[in-house]
């Protein structure tokens, strides 16, 4: 349970008064589609005042899309039409997709940014470039020039009230006096509005090669240094922090509901106690300072008395409650681990390290199944692969099995949940792949876990069969926790509606789906956010699962958004139901009211 002091409450009202100022009117809910079209070449620009201004196409072969909780999206696009050229065709959108805010246009026509005046893309080839949170903050990189200057790398905070430069090349360094930035890497803004990024110093009164990369991390306006290269790592002994994760683009792996970071870092080998064996962790930077929460060398539960080596730097994923889950591989060296039972799936979770599952042990859902070592193919290399862990800390995963007896190379993959602490099969290859005549599941890709336990996955078709050839062979699919069955999302060949006007028919075929550069993206009210070509054309879509309430901020459910909607959800605050969860993490905290905020001005 919660507990509420009068200064929060105070400040809880005065944030109500601020909002509802004036009266608010009558709005219609619980509308239902099952996808709508968010971009698509042909359509008008939005933000932009000239008439015959569309949507062109993506600036490269795949571009990064996000999608947050409360169903807004954000991307980046070339435009169109008169006046339109390629010193200024290059925009970012964010917001609900039919009400997309431009954020920012290269050339001098789009929304002001300080004195700087874009000249290229925003958020590049990676969607650790591109951050939205739960309240429509976007935090993003991009490339500008001011008043004349060289090109000028900048991390940019964007909200409906416009943009604001938080660091740029060539400028001041919060936390060391004197230097000066030189390139940014990962930025994130988390629910609470923490903003972090990784960046790389050009010049420092103490500058070393040990010591020119760092994370910086706060509210907008008080972003401040909270970790460089070179400072003693905590719960080591005589470690510093690496300079290369400090920078790279995936080093920061969560942003915490309380604006925690969870970051990963290579600490500098051959210093202290550090070796090749144990140099890879995961930290947690909160109020309390930076602490270790993961490392090498260390034995891990269910190992055998081994430890993980090599494994942390590449399959780990975190939620926004500071749990982690990593596909791992125990150390060769220890005499109870060789190739067949050395890899594995751990979660760290309500502060303690578990196994969830390894090689060598049964595949619970297949008779006689048991998870083997990696096997190679024409399609690539598969073993344990894509963990995903949800708010509530359940765990996803793909992993292969032994091909014995009635378990073949057709068969012998899957995806597994963990739940309550024991394994359940969801879908298994070679089973039919619904919405196809018959077509069959060959090993399954990239994946997502939601708070609800459905889950979003990448699989491809076996080819020859059912009519799959090159033109329909992959999609994606989704699991239906509460109806325990597999439903198909959009798969390539398909043919669908693009319109958004129910009485209109503009069907395309769909074509290359962007799948292999990002994640999935799925958040917690079912929606699912996919980009690829649509007919000849770029498109970006928006599908929504079944059985989620698609406008959670009626919590009186009379079927309308008013006032009383508020006051309902006062009550579920300070009862605890479950209306109060307004962000789908799965708790009831004062964050969701800034998440029903966000749900009522959104509309149903």
């Amino acid at each position: 349970m919660r507990t509420k002091t009068l200064f929060y409450w105070i400040d809880f009202v005065s944030r109500v008064a601020a909002v509802f100022v004036g009266s608010l009117g009558a709005v219609c809910c619980h509308a239902q589609v099952e996808h709508r079209t968010v971009f698509l070449p042909g359509q008008q620009a939005p933000g932009i005042s000239t008439d015959g201004v569309v949507f062109s196409r993506f600036g490269t072969a795949e571009v990064p899309v996000v999608l947050n909780n409360n169903g807004e999206v954000a991307f980046t696009a070339l435009i169109a039409g008169p006046g339109v050229n390629q010193f200024n065709n290059t925009c970012l959108w964010a917001g609900q997709p039919d009400n997309l805010r431009l954020v920012a246009r290269i050339g001098s026509e789009g929304p002001a940014v300080g004195d700087l005046q874009f000249n290229s893309s925003f958020g590049g080839r990676y969607n650790t470039n591109l951050s939205l949170n739960d309240s429509g903050e976007l935090v993003y990189r991009a490339f500008a020039t001011s008043n004349g200057s060289g090109l000028l790398n900048v991390v940019v905070h964007n909200d409906p009230e416009g943009n604001t430069i938080i660091a740029q090349s060539n400028s001041d360094v919060p936390g060391i006096a004197g230097a000066a930035f030189d390139d940014f890497g990962q930025v994130f803004v988390g629910s609470n509005g923490t903003i972090a990024f990784t960046a790389k110093l050009e010049s420092a009164p103490d500058w070393t090669s040990d010591n020119f990369t760092g994370l910086w991390v706060g509210p907008l306006g008080d972003v401040n240094l909270a970790v460089r290269a070179g400072d003693t790592a905590p719960s080591r002994q005589g470690a510093i922090f690496g300079t290369s994760s400090l920078f790279a683009e995936n080093s920061i792996k969560s942003v915490t509901n309380d604006g925690g970071v969870v970051f990963l870092n290579l600490l500098k080998r051959n210093v202290g106690d550090t070796t090749v064996a144990n140099d890879e962790c995961v930290f947690v930077l909160d109020q309390g300072g930076v602490a270790l929460v993961l490392d090498e060398g260390n034995a891990v539960p269910g190992g055998d008395g081994a430890s993980l080596f090599n494994s942390l730097a590449t399959d780990i994923t975190a939620n926004t409650i500071g749990d982690l889950a990593l596909r791992g591989r125990l150390e060769s060296a220890h005499p109870s681990i060789n190739q067949k039972n050395d890899r594995g799936v751990w979660v760290y979770r309500d502060g303690d390290m578990q196994l969830v599952a390894r090689e060598n042990t049964p595949a619970p859902g297949i008779p006689e199944g048991v998870f083997r070592a990696p096997i190679s193919s024409a399609q690539g290399t598969f073993d344990f692969a894509y963990p995903s862990i949800n708010s509530r800390g359940i765990v996803a995963f793909t992993a292969v099995v032994d091909p014995l007896g009635e378990i073949t190379s057709i068969n012998n993959s899957g995806i597994w949940v963990e739940r309550d602490g024991e394994l359940h099969l969801v879908v298994q290859s070679g089973s039919v792949a619904p919405g196809t005549p018959g077509a069959r599941f060959r090993p399954f890709g990239k994946l997502k876990i939601n708070s609800e336990g459905d889950i979003a996955f990448v699989a491809f078709l076996i080819e020859g069969e059912a009519g799959v050839n090159h033109t329909n062979r992959y999609g994606i699919w989704a699991y239906d926790h509460s109806e325990n069955e597999v439903i198909s999302v959009i798969r390539q060949g398909d043919s669908i509606n693009v319109s958004n006007d129910p009485a209109v028919q503009d069907n395309r075929i769909v074509g290359d789906l962007f799948l292999f550069d990002f994640p999935i993206e799925m958040n917690e009210r079912g929606q699912i956010l996919v980009s690829g070509n649509i007919g000849t054309e770029n498109g970006v879509l928006l599908f929504q699962l079944p059985g989620y309430d698609t406008c959670p901020a009626d919590t009186n459910n009379d079927g309308q958004l008013t006032p009383a909607d508020f006051t309902a959800w006062i009550n579920a605050f300070n009862n605890n139901l479950p209306e109060c969860d307004q962000n789908g993490d799965g708790a009831c905290t004062p964050t969701d009211f800034t998440a029903w905020i966000a749900n009522y001005n959104s509309g149903c």
